[in-house]
């Protein structure tokens, strides 16, 4: 009997190979989507999840209110961990880690082996007992126990020395503090928060404070008996799970025992955060999201899926009448239903599995392409991994029931005596019809606001990027010389003709963050977070910033050891031209007040809403980025080759890097542009479905009216009035989606762009083009088979029976 039943559900799928082309198609199409958006949702889920004690590692951290703004900071006292440790029982270990690589970190093997590095990090040697990170060579235990010995994995054994087989070598920092390789970890997962390249140990913090800082620290710092806020991230290995309350309150006995008051320690709330949600808060949220991408992304692979399913649905139960007389006849010679359930459910097994496999080659074969656009790298294997492949079972389960359960039962429940007698759709049968409209609205409905959203999205983006930054970004490259060459560097390529002027900041713009200081002015009470950033005098010009007020008339250049200030640090701080400018300046910032500039665009947060800047004007001793404005020309490649020559000269320990300011101010969007694109991609697939649905609805019911047209033909109607005719009926639903989908659309949208300072307006003509794109799309599918029908002979039609 399962034989017959395989026999006829193969020979009914070859018999109409269009439809079940169309059916495998779509489903395929919007499987291969889920799949994909499936490893990316599986894969943040897992974050952090494979260290063997994942479930009891968290880490300390501290929330503060200023200006009405809650900040988490995660820095901590050196002995924060090991007070702990030794205070509370439910403590088994601790591990705190000092990231270094905010500053300019050169490890060199040789001449030729030098490279900066941003993943760096002193750490406790119960590194790699907390946390599961597998060898390839070393000992774990005693991998950190010298003062001068790293870790490193194995991507950066075979970068620096071509092999993994390298312990005892040697790497030196910045060309002077030299450390011995001590072992080599399997390259990190992707899937890690912690995905260092160079592990050191702690004990190294004052050498490399010295040398990468040039700040000195008392020896005595690391074991020092203080309790509260600094520099070290800290993790707990807890055995028991009350030392989460435990922490917080001893931190509390630490402070009142140094007479700190009530109010202070009442201010400051420590919490721990379990190793698995760190990812979800460390995160940069995406500009172009404000929702969670895992949210987001769900709900759209759960529409793409949906949609594909019902295309099949839709077109199954379209052609029930040619299924109908075959079920009328089996049930009068007495199949049972639930043999036809069965059977029905048989061919949607089929179909559902040549498209999940077909949709899986698609998966497999575009997925670097997928991660590359939302700029993410998942390890090839987690692709296959047991997080992945439960789901996408239950995902095959899902598809084969929801598609398979409406045909079956509507197929199944038809009456021998009804259909036979060729009564297919009598009594409430005939309301099945609407069930077809409500797929189609429902496709269209999701189509039309995927199609907004990607519009509105893209709107939002372009007026971000297309700001005015306030300063003039073009023919400027900023560049990272070392300390002990930089004047001489700098007034070298001030010779150059290429170059028409230089400057100096402590931190790159768009690159670097800036320091931070929490202020309250004197004259409004306001507490204001300013940032900071130290330049020269010439920084200004170079840039063509723009000054509000100079006070010091006879220069056009601020004085050194002025502070200069922004349009909104001055607005926020209740700085004005009269009266106190003088006392602000040297409460706040203990040096005369040198001007206001307009606001400029700086960093991520500057981009987003204005934001309060203090620039320290610091002449002699600066060092950190240097503003090379070029001369405008295009033979910019020679200019750059003779600034090049100077840096090797001047900076022999140093790999020669550049960053054209422009370009560092875009790469602020690099990730919401592949998103954006993304989004466009879904929306594009989504309205294909569509009307690939459509267009199966619109060949069988143009094949089933085929006799009627060949008639209305014969009585005169003319091609136009045929396809008006069989496209009205298809455009109803479509213009009923689009009223659906464009209110709902706007309200979501508008939601969104509130989260924004800087926003367009969501304006008609969006809806307009998106509903009229979708018609012209809906309008084209139809007719193609409409046409066909409309230019047929009427005769054939009429004739065939």
């Amino acid at each position: 009997m399962q034989y017959t039943q395989l026999k006829f559900a193969l020979r009914n799928l070859w018999r109409n190979k269009f439809y079940s082309g169309i059916n495998i198609g779509g489903l395929a199409a919007g499987i291969a989507v889920s799949m994909l958006i499936l490893v990316f949702v599986g894969h943040e889920l897992s974050f952090d999840r494979f260290h063997k004690n994942a479930d009891k590692i968290y880490q300390l951290s501290v929330n503060f209110t200023f200006n009405k703004q809650e900040i988490r900071g995660t820095g901590m006292s050196a002995y924060m961990g090991p007070a702990m440790k030794e205070k509370i029982s439910g403590v088994d270990d601790y591990v705190r880690l000092y990231h270094i690589s905010d500053a300019e970190v050169v490890l060199k093997k040789d001449a030729s082996h030098l490279f900066h590095e941003s993943k760096v990090v002193l750490a406790d040697p119960s590194y790699f007992s907390v946390f599961s990170f597998p060898f390839l060579a070393g000992n774990p235990k005693t991998a950190l126990s010298q003062p001068n010995s790293v870790v490193i994995t194995e991507k950066m054994a075979r970068k620096y020395f071509g092999k993994t087989d390298v312990i005892g070598a040697h790497l030196y920092i910045n060309s002077k503090l030299p450390f011995t390789i001590s072992g080599i970890l399997k390259d990190i997962p992707s899937n890690s928060t912690l995905d260092y390249e160079f592990i050191l140990p702690i004990e190294s913090f004052i050498a490399i404070k010295k040398l990468v800082y040039n700040e000195s620290v008392d020896p005595a710092y690391l074991s020092e008996n203080f309790i509260g806020m600094g520099s070290f991230t800290t993790y707990y290995q807890l055995s028991n799970l009350n030392a989460i309350q435990q922490i917080p309150k001893k931190i509390a006995e630490f402070w009142r025992k140094e007479k700190i008051s009530d109010t202070e320690i009442q201010s400051k709330k420590f919490e721990l955060s379990p190793l698995k949600n760190l990812h979800f808060q460390q995160g940069r949220q995406v500009l172009i999201a404000g929702f969670n991408k895992i949210y987001l992304f769900s709900l759209i692979a759960l529409i793409v899926i949906l949609m594909a399913l019902l295309n099949y649905v839709s077109i199954t139960t379209a052609r029930a009448s040619e299924r109908a007389k075959e079920v009328g006849i089996r049930k009068a010679m007495g199949a049972l239903r639930k043999e036809l359930i069965g059977q029905f459910y048989l061919e949607s097994i089929i179909v559902i599995g040549l498209a999940f496999g077909l949709g899986l080659l698609f998966a497999v074969l575009s997925q670097k392409i997928f991660f590359e656009q939302l700029g993410i790298h998942i390890n090839s294997s987690f692709f296959f991994s047991r997080q992945i492949t439960i789901p996408l079972g239950c995902l095959l389960v899902f598809c084969i029931f929801f598609s398979g359960s409406y045909p079956a039962i509507l197929l199944s429940n038809f009456k021998p005596t009804e259909v036979l007698k060729g009564r297919l759709w009598s009594g409430r049968g005939r309301d099945k019809v609407w069930f077809k409209k409500f797929m189609t609205t429902f496709q269209f409905s999701a189509s039309i606001m995927l199609l907004i959203a990607a519009i509105v999205t893209y709107q939002q983006l372009q007026c971000l990027q297309n700001r005015s930054l306030g300063f003039q970004k073009e023919q400027v490259v900023m560049i990272l010389p070392t300390q002990s060459g930089f004047t001489e560097f700098r007034n070298s390529i001030e010779k150059l003709s290429a170059v028409k002027g230089t400057a100096i900041a402590s931190m790159s713009l768009f690159r670097d963050g800036t320091s931070m200081a929490f202020m309250k002015s004197p004259i409004n009470d306001n507490e204001v977070e300013v940032h900071i950033l130290e330049v020269d005098s010439h920084f200004f010009e170079v840039l063509g910033i723009k000054w509000e007020q100079l006070h010091r008339q006879t220069s056009s250049k601020p004085q050194n050891n002025t502070c200069v200030i922004n349009q909104e640090a001055a607005k926020q701080l209740g700085y004005n031209s009269g009266d106190g400018v003088k006392d602000l300046a040297q409460q706040l910032f203990n040096r005369e007040l040198g001007g206001v500039v307009e606001n400029f665009q700086f960093d991520l947060g500057s981009v987003m809403k204005p934001t309060p800047l203090a620039l320290w004007i610091k002449n002699e001793d600066l060092y950190g980025t240097l503003y090379v404005r070029l001369v405008n020309t295009p033979n910019l490649q020679a200019g750059m080759s003779a600034i090049s020559q100077l840096f090797k000269k001047h900076c022999p320990d140093k790999p020669f890097e550049y960053f054209f300011l422009d370009e560092s101010y875009d790469t602020l969007f690099k990730a919401e542009d592949r998103m954006a694109k993304l989004f466009g991609i879904f929306t594009g697939l989504a309205i294909f479905i569509s009307c690939l649905g459509l267009f199966g609805l619109a060949a069988y019911a143009t094949a089933r009216r085929a006799k009627e047209i060949g008639i209305r033909k014969v009585l005169g109607a003319t091609v136009g009035n045929v396809m008006s005719l069989l496209s009205t009926e298809f455009l109803r639903p479509v213009l009923l989606a689009i009223l659906i989908a464009s209110p709902i659309a706007w309200y979501l949208m508008e939601q969104w762009l509130k989260k924004f300072t800087y926003r367009i307006e969501v304006e008609w003509w969006i809806f307009a083009a998106a509903g009229l794109s979708v018609i012209v799309l809906a309008l084209l599918t139809v007719s193609i088979q409409s046409l066909r029908t409309a230019l047929a002979n009427p005769v054939t039609a009429i004739k065939n029976e």
